[in-house]
């Protein structure tokens, strides 16, 4: 069945009548898909995903967020197969609205939006406080905690997804190690609180004078600094710099940080936080701006840039992490002409290794597909007792397929249907290509294969207006490869 025929029998279900009219939201980042489903004066909001993981994490985290009364749109029903859920409708309007409204009949801010931040905040510290009491952190979805893993990954989607599309300077060794002792630093503390990850004006509606909260399936346990450098500083929301301090020492008293040594302590990591959060959204804004050409997100990245530029002295970065605060200072002074420059049409080939087990392949660009090359037919070095711990980077590994396996011959096959395309694609001012190899687990042969054929593209084009990005999808591992 269609996701609007399961909605539509969803809806008949719990309401007991079929709905008028099904109408389709506008898509956001992610990859599901929403409608509103009418009949009469009953309306609700309907929702598809294709990952049943996150669609599992989402009910489960609805469901507990109401047990201790926490504002989230009512959970109506969710389909057998786990990949629709109907919920509560609470209206068009975001917070991020309100503020949009406001900038646009010229002010800054005002008494209303400050209102709904504080609303919003005493939430936050609610949810954050109450919610680890309630639910088991090992059903949080893709990770159960922010750790120094997801640190690095959001520092190094920064370095591969802005940093070097905008082709900024860095010494990569000397910066390496600064982010390893960056993420050192801001996870010593064991964090049982719980978190967020995207909690931004978007996010939050305006429903009978109070905030609601959605899109939280991606909440895991971690530091309470983050939701709240992520409120405080969204770009596009633009919120007066004393508004700010404001607001977070609001949210200080909210969580009852009394004592100046923790007030001070608290600032410190927030401000830490906050430059981990921007490096995070201008790599989202490479990644789906510059390389997958959405609009909304290239539109996105001067205010980015200028909240960086105005945030990058309170980091405090100065004489302990001289590489990632000059690496911020260019971020912070890229201009119109390099926007230009990095934005003129180019095709973008992202090769990706994943796993068959997880769910085919999804295509982020809005293109609706690619090539997707099946390798399980290639013999499993993942049966070999010593390739269990090892990937298709090590050499081990890469040897065996070499020489005992048809794994080359493969990638050959698949590179010449696939260059059919790429050449096409250059001729016709294309701008995006998905080409992917599957294995069982997405560790061994899919790796192997995603890698080869990745390096042979860059050197069959190289001198063509094409960049080759290679991602590892089940290793959270990404690089450019020219």
């Amino acid at each position: 069945m269609k996701a609007e025929e399961i909605l539509c029998e969803l809806f008949r279900e719990y309401f007991g009548q079929q709905p008028e009219q099904v109408i389709p939201l506008r898509q956001s980042g992610s990859n599901r898909r929403y409608y509103r489903l009418r009949a009469g004066s009953i309306s609700a909001i309907g929702t598809h995903g294709n990952d049943l993981n996150e669609n599992r994490a989402f009910v489960y985290l609805t469901r507990k967020m109401r047990t201790i009364s926490i504002l989230v749109p009512e959970l109506y029903a969710v389909s057998h197969d786990e990949t629709c859920y109907l919920q509560q409708d609470i209206g068009d309007t975001a917070l991020f609205t309100l503020i949009t409204r406001t900038h646009e009949a010229g002010e800054p801010y005002n008494a209303e939006i400050d209102l709904y931040l504080r609303k919003a905040i005493e939430q936050l510290v609610r949810l954050q406080r109450d919610l680890p009491g309630v639910i088991d952190f090992a059903k949080c979805y893709p990770y159960q905690y922010f750790g120094r893993e997801s640190v690095l990954f959001d520092l190094r989607y920064f370095l591969f997804y802005f940093a070097k599309i905008f082709d900024l300077s860095f010494d990569e060794l000397k910066l390496e190690k600064e982010f390893e002792r960056f993420a050192t630093e801001l996870t010593e503390s064991d964090y049982q609180t719980f978190m967020y990850r995207d909690f931004q004006s978007r996010n939050i509606f305006i429903h009978n004078n109070e905030v609601f909260f959605i899109d939280y399936q991606a909440g895991r346990r971690g530091a309470p600094h983050y939701d709240l450098a992520s409120l405080l500083y969204q770009a596009k929301a633009q919120i007066p710099e004393d508004k700010r301090i404001a607001l977070l020492k609001y949210y200080m008293d909210c969580a009852g940080i009394a004592g100046q040594a923790d007030r001070d302590n608290f600032s410190r990591l927030f401000y830490r936080f906050a430059c981990i959060r921007m490096m995070q959204t201008l790599g989202a804004y490479g990644l789906r701006g510059i390389i997958e050409q959405k609009t909304h997100f290239v539109q996105s990245i001067p205010p980015a840039v200028a909240n960086l530029k105005q945030m990058l002295p309170c980091f405090g970065l100065g004489d302990n992490f001289p590489q990632m605060h000059r690496l911020l200072q260019q971020a912070s002074e890229i201009g119109e002409l390099q926007m230009s420059n990095v934005h003129e049409t180019q095709l973008t080939v992202t090769v990706y290794s994943f796993s068959y087990k997880k769910g085919a392949l999804r295509d982020y660009s809005g293109n609706g597909g690619g090539f997707q090359f099946d390798c399980r037919g290639i013999v499993n070095p993942g049966k070999n007792e010593d390739f269990v711990s090892l990937t298709g980077l090590d050499e081990a590994v890469a040897d065996f397929l070499s020489r005992n396996t048809c794994a080359d011959e493969f990638v050959e096959q698949a590179l010449i249907m696939a260059s059919i395309n790429i050449e096409t694609y250059l001729e016709r001012g294309f701008t995006h290509l998905m080409i992917g190899f599957g294995c069982t687990g997405g560790r061994h042969r899919s790796v192997y294969c995603a890698e080869k054929a990745a390096k042979k593209i860059a050197l069959k084009y190289s001198g063509k207006n094409l960049r080759v990005m290679l991602i590892h999808k089940e290793q959270g591992m990404q690089r450019i490869i020219n």
